[in-house]
């Protein structure tokens, strides 16, 4: 996440080497929210591409 020259991960390191804490939060609150989307998108996914798998998981 870090070894780029952009994006989220280096949005929140360079804030933390700077020391720009309300930065660091707002990395940290956008890296958790992607996470919990693309988690969600997985699940969905695999819900409608097999359909029997979720009956059987509930």
């Amino acid at each position: 996440m870090i070894s780029g020259q952009f994006g989220i991960g280096y949005y929140t390191w360079e804030s933390y080497t700077l020391q720009n804490y309300p930065d660091i939060i707002v990395g940290m609150i956008l890296i958790g929210l992607i996470g919990m989307g693309s988690s969600a998108l997985l699940k969905a996914a695999g819900a409608a591409l097999l359909p029997w798998h979720a009956k059987e998981g509930r």
